[in-house]
């Protein structure tokens, strides 16, 4: 009779979340899933410049937008 054990795991689910929850991707490449790792910290990078950068320029036009126009119309 031959028992097939599952397969050995080399990492544990909770310590990839929390490296995961830190810094996005170092979870995967800690799974070993080097590649898709780096994507995720490569898109969590881009979307946080991408929105450092929208920031300021729509809180000057919300504050422009608020300046400007007659007090007195609605």
């Amino acid at each position: 009779m031959v028992v097939q054990q599952p397969p050995e795991k080399h990492w544990h689910p909770g310590i990839a979340a929390v490296l995961s929850f830190f810094i996005p991707g170092l979870g995967q490449i800690y799974r070993g899933k080097i590649l898709r790792g780096l994507l995720w910290m490569g898109a969590t990078a881009v979307g946080l410049l991408a929105a450092h950068r929208a920031r300021p320029d729509s809180a000057s036009l919300c504050i422009i937008n608020a300046y400007v126009g007659n007090p007195y119309k609605r």
